[in-house]
């Protein structure tokens, strides 16, 4: 196997955190070789969807805040499928979604934000930034202790999906994992770009594998998709600017806890009293978030209403 330095020399006072190292390697090398932070980002994100594949991924969304002088978002959602509707599932689960299955696939919105990413604000190829990635599917690494403990817990959860259980059913640690297929898509992205994971052979295979489970998801569904550049939300706390991406992401609501906490006489100090506006502040923010915050095409009041940029005496607990 393939190993790659874990120290750079062109920035080097620069950072690249992940969940695994093999990915902050894939980071710190495209540092290494002239490329930009958001180049970095993007690198190990596609190493850590061959690493990690039990995070999101290449069947995952993305989002993502860039500062290049100026604030800038990016959502990367993909939507539910068209045929589906609230109706149906209700008819079928009353008002409680299942946490797991076909049902509840959305169109994945990540290969798109990358490119989307990568044409604003990075310096190098996608090819280039995926070539760790694809080694590491091609050539396999070695599964460590702790890198086993997701795939030995999703294996039971997964015993249905025969797919899933060919690659990813006997994984233990000290196993050298190859994702062969996963290889032919980081190759394809590589060589033909978004277009050919939205359209064509392997948006067929998502819907069809989709479907299989019980979803409702379409090729056309894939087809339609497309991100979106955006004004991050703002808000003010202990005299700082604090960003986060607006609807449908869950933003607003760290946002409006702050907004609350801002307002108030907060001690300082740790204890019951500070303990108890912290999460009063939280319970009411996240009761908001559950009735209001959603598709932003849909929700019945912007984020706005929910005090997000409130200047002054914040609303009471």
């Amino acid at each position: 196997m393939t190993r790659v330095p874990l120290v750079h020399h062109r920035y080097p006072h620069a950072t690249v955190a992940s969940p695994h190292y093999l990915a902050t390697a894939a980071g710190l090398e495209t540092l290494h070789a002239g490329g930009n932070a958001l180049d970095a980002a993007l690198a190990a994100n596609l190493a850590l969807g061959v690493v990690s594949p039990y995070f999101c991924g290449y069947g995952g969304d993305v989002f993502a805040i860039v500062w290049d002088g100026a604030l800038h978002g990016y959502l990367g959602s993909g939507r539910a499928p068209a045929a589906a509707s609230l109706e149906s599932a209700r008819m079928r689960h009353g008002d409680r979604l299942p946490p797991f299955g076909g049902e509840v696939v959305t169109v994945p919105g990540a290969v798109a934000g990358w490119f989307d990413l990568l044409e604003r604000f990075g310096t190098r190829t996608f090819g280039d930034l995926a070539r760790r990635a694809h080694t590491l599917a091609v050539e396999g690494f070695e599964v460590t202790r702790r890198g086993a403990v997701p795939f030995r817990e999703a294996q039971q959860m997964y015993a249905g999906f025969d797919a899933w259980t060919a690659v990813y059913g006997d994984v233990e640690a000290g196993t050298v994992l190859r994702q062969p297929a996963m290889a032919r898509t980081i190759a394809l992205l590589s060589e033909s770009g978004p277009g050919a994971y939205y359209r064509g052979e392997v948006a067929d295979a998502v819907a069809d594998a989709v479907q299989r489970a019980g979803g409702v998801l379409e090729a056309d569904d894939l087809a339609g998709h497309t991100g979106r550049f955006t004004d991050p939300l703002r808000a003010r706390f202990a005299g700082a600017e604090v960003a986060e991406l607006p609807p449908p992401t869950q933003g607003v609501t760290a946002l409006e806890a702050l907004r609350i906490l801002d307002g108030l006489d907060l001690p300082t100090s740790e204890g019951a009293a500070r303990a108890h506006l912290l999460i009063e502040a939280t319970k009411q923010a996240m009761a908001d978030r559950g009735a209001f915050v959603g598709d932003p095409d849909h929700m019945p009041h912007g984020p706005d209403a929910l005090r997000v940029r409130a200047v002054g005496v914040a609303p009471a607990v």
